[in-house]
């Protein structure tokens, strides 16, 4: 009995291992399965996402494609792909491939630092794009994947002329601006800039005298003339009304007889010294320490009458209408009272004076050597320096910057400007034609004002900002002959021959930043009549409140070019280009597209200039 239990038991055991050795291999067996079927769809999907990622490779080389063709095809935005006769096309995004895969190709702008680096913000790069081609697909439906390529494509294909160079920009035509070379490097190129215009305003003011004015001078809050009124040779006028001045203005006048008619005069501290026709009393000295109420404190015989005085330091050096000794030099050490201290004979009267260093300038009355260099270090022994013959007889005198300007007799030439940086060898630089004789100058503020011996357009006004090379400015109706002038930064007071307006004052020469100017470039020739025209874009630094815009014309002919519309941003007339770059839109009336020009219009914040250094155009002949 017992070995049969022992047997029993024995074959239990063996039922229970096959059974568990089944059900392992079922185990494994299914797991095998599982591993082969996972194995297989592992495979497929890697396939799926090479085949997608081949859709977006293929994508960005159909966009290369559309590039080389025509860059500005690479618009903004969002585009599907079609391939038609071997040309690629944008079309509607997504593009469906193969009924599973959609495929998006992105354009966006790129922008750059002050570096030039690819960065989120800056300034647009209107020649570089960023292109991104993205394909998506879903697995099993529920799982979205998608395979993604980007890169960068430029405009390599377009023309540029570029205008930069000063020959270049010279080359156009300027409306109230110029070229102005740029700070090196290169030391070839220009800017366009507005110019600085130089005119009159329509300030007049005069001052009847009840007899023609001689002579002028300003001083403080007061002006000082002389007239040839014999009972009342000097007038004096306080300014402090000045602004309310209309013509015929209304000023309280102070007269004081000097002795005879007055013909010039200076000023040194409280005393004014008058040059009088008088043969008797040529200089008178008056006081006018209230210029209210002026005295003459006395008179002096110089020998003929008093021509032009000029105070240097304590001496006054004074011009007679005589033929020997006519310059005189007095000490006024006690200004009430000169004293003589010596004379020096020219020949011939002395009309006009100036001073620079221990030099006496003088101009006299003869055509020969009329400009005399008098070496006055001691005023007591004057002597004769250097001479220069100026072919006229000089009526005045002024100098400045090394130079001086003699007015002189001369009616086709009466300007004479004179090197004087050295003073013992006077040169006759040039000669300028400023239309009659010329009777006084004062040069203020880089101007010289020189009244004229004509009733029409008596002032002729000087550029002299080169001092030896003096460029007329413009003419002043001053209402008759000028004799004196005198001024301050803001007047130019004038007398006059005119007895009711013996005295006139005009602003002095108004200087103002153009706005707006114009420059037309020359013309282009593409050599195509087929060109197209892809973007503007410039260079410039701005005011604030100034602009710069641009405009674009285009011909099939220069003929035809010259008179095309200009038109802006929108093709039209009425629009302008005002950002750099910017794709360009040409007149829809346009005769053609091989010739072009272009325009800007700079406009000023009334303080600054706006300056373009370059513009350009692109395009594709």
């Amino acid at each position: 009995m017992g070995r049969s239990r022992i047997k029993f038991a024995k074959k239990a055991f063996s039922l229970i291992e096959i059974m568990l050795a089944i059900c392992i291999f079922t185990l494994f067996s299914v797991s095998v399965v599982y591993l082969s079927l996972d194995t297989a769809s592992r495979a497929t999907q890697v396939e799926v996402k090479n085949e997608g990622l081949l859709y977006a490779e293929e994508g960005m080389e159909a966009v290369r494609n559309i590039r080389d063709r025509d860059y500005f095809d690479l618009v903004t935005g969002e585009y599907g792909l079609s391939l038609s006769s071997d040309t690629w096309a944008f079309v509607t995004a997504p593009e469906v491939i193969d009924g599973y895969y959609e495929r998006t190709v992105s354009i966006d702008d790129v922008y750059r630092d002050g570096s030039g680096n690819i960065a989120d913000v800056g300034v647009l790069d209107i020649e570089t794009k960023k292109v991104t081609v993205t394909v998506t697909w879903d697995w099993k439906e529920f799982a979205p994947k998608q395979a993604s390529v980007s890169s960068y494509f430029t405009n390599w294909t377009g023309d540029e002329w570029m205008q930069t160079t000063c020959t270049e920009i010279s080359a156009g035509t300027f409306g109230s601006t110029e070229a102005q070379a740029t700070a090196s490097p290169p030391a070839t190129n220009c800017a366009v800039e507005l110019i600085y215009t130089e005119g009159q305003s329509d300030f007049f003011c005069s001052i009847g005298a009840g007899s023609h004015g001689t002579d002028v001078i300003i001083s403080g809050n007061y002006v000082y003339f002389t007239t040839g009124n014999t009972n009342d040779g000097l007038m004096i006028a306080e300014l402090s009304s000045l602004g309310d001045c209309e013509e015929e203005g209304d000023f309280d006048v102070e007269e004081l007889d000097v002795g005879g008619k007055g013909r010039y005069l200076a000023k040194y501290g409280n005393y004014l010294y008058i040059g009088v026709q008088h043969s008797s009393r040529g200089l008178a000295v008056v006081d006018v320490t209230d210029p209210e109420n002026p005295s003459l404190v006395r008179q002096i015989n110089v020998g003929g009458y008093g021509n032009q005085p000029f105070v240097s330091g304590s001496t006054l050096l004074m011009g007679v209408e005589k033929s020997s000794g006519s310059l005189v030099a007095y000490n006024l050490a006690t200004p009430s009272n000169p004293s003589l201290l010596g004379s020096y004979n020219s020949g011939s009267a002395t009309r006009a004076v100036e001073v620079t260093g221990s030099y006496a300038l003088i101009g006299i009355d003869n055509s020969a050597s009329s400009l005399r260099v008098i070496n006055i270090s001691d005023p007591a022994a004057m002597t004769q320096s250097a001479s220069l013959n100026v072919s006229a007889k000089i009526n005045a005198l002024d100098y400045y910057s090394s130079v001086l300007y003699a007015g002189t007799d001369s009616s086709s030439s009466s300007l004479k400007v004179i090197n004087l940086s050295n003073p013992l060898s006077p040169v006759l630089s040039t000669s300028v034609n400023v239309g009659s004789n010329i009777l006084d100058l004062k040069v203020e503020s880089a101007y010289l004002y020189a009244p004229m011996d004509t009733t029409n357009n008596a002032l002729a006004v000087l550029n002299v900002s080169s001092p030896l090379s003096p460029v007329v400015t413009y003419y002043a109706d001053i209402g008759g002959k000028g004799t004196g002038v005198d001024s301050d930064v803001d007047n130019v007071f004038l007398s006059t021959d005119t007895s009711n307006e013996g005295l006139v004052i005009r602003e002095t020469v108004n200087v103002a930043l153009a706005s707006p100017g114009t420059y037309t470039s020359g013309v282009l020739d593409t050599g195509s009549a087929d060109t197209r025209f892809n973007f503007i874009e410039w260079t410039a630094t701005v005011p604030l409140t100034g602009s710069v815009s641009f405009k674009i014309r285009t011909a099939n002919s220069v003929a035809n070019l010259n008179t095309a519309t200009w038109v802006g941003s929108a093709g039209t007339a009425g629009s302008s280009y005002t950002a750099s770059p910017t794709n360009i839109v040409l007149d829809p009336l346009r005769t053609g597209t091989r010739y072009a020009q272009i325009q800007m219009t700079l406009t000023s914040d009334g303080v600054s200039t706006p300056s373009v250094e370059s513009f350009s155009l692109n395009f594709n002949p």
